[in-house]
Parts: structure tokens; C-alpha cells; sequence
């Protein structure tokens, strides 16, 4: 049963970034000075890093369930969603200053 720990865990921390009071957990922004943090939205960062966070984790069910009964169609696709949604997710956050104010 140790393997449902991930995503349970990676669900936890979505929720708890989603309330606003763990913005420290996300990389580089907890590395900012205060002046630099004031030019962002963390509000809108929180929630983007969380639904993030929210998919990662459900997709990460779908894959322990497919390993847990050996479903190989379901590890492979779920697999490569998994990829997919990640480099989107980077690609999004990194373009454009959608998080500055």
C-alpha cells in the first residue's frame, strides 16, 4: 500500500498550496526578495502550482492502479499524459510573465 503514498501526498500538497499558506514550497519563489515577491501574484501562482499539483496527482492514481492490477495500456498512456501535462505546465509558467501583476 505504500504506493498510493504518492499521490496521496502530492494531493495533501495541493491543497495545502491552494490555501495560500505554503507558497514557500514553490521553487524560486521562495528564493525572492521581498521586493521581487511583491511583483508577482502569488494568489494566482498558488492556484496554478495546485491544479498543477491536483492533475499530477490524479494522474499518478491512474498509473499506481494500472501497475497495482497490470494494465500496460493504462501505464502507457497515463505515462505520457503525465509527460505531456508537465511540459505544457512548464512551457505556460515560464512564457509570457502570466504571473506578474
Amino acid at each position: 500500500m505504500e504506493i498510493f503514498l504518492a499521490p496521496f501526498i502530492t494531493f495533501i500538497l495541493a491543497v495545502i498550496i491552494r490555501t495560500g499558506k505554503a507558497t514557500w514550497l514553490i521553487a524560486g519563489y521562495n528564493t525572492l526578495s521581498k521586493e521581487k515577491k511583491d511583483k508577482y501574484d502569488a494568489r494566482q501562482l498558488n492556484r496554478f502550482i495546485s491544479n498543477l499539483l491536483f492533475a499530477m496527482s490524479a494522474l499518478l492514481f491512474l498509473l499506481v492502479v494500472s501497475i497495482t492490477y497490470n494494465i500496460v495500456a493504462l501505464a502507457i498512456v497515463t505515462g505520457a499524459i503525465f509527460i505531456v501535462v508537465l511540459f505544457s505546465a512548464l512551457i505556460y509558467a515560464n512564457t509570457g510573465n502570466r504571473f506578474q501583476k
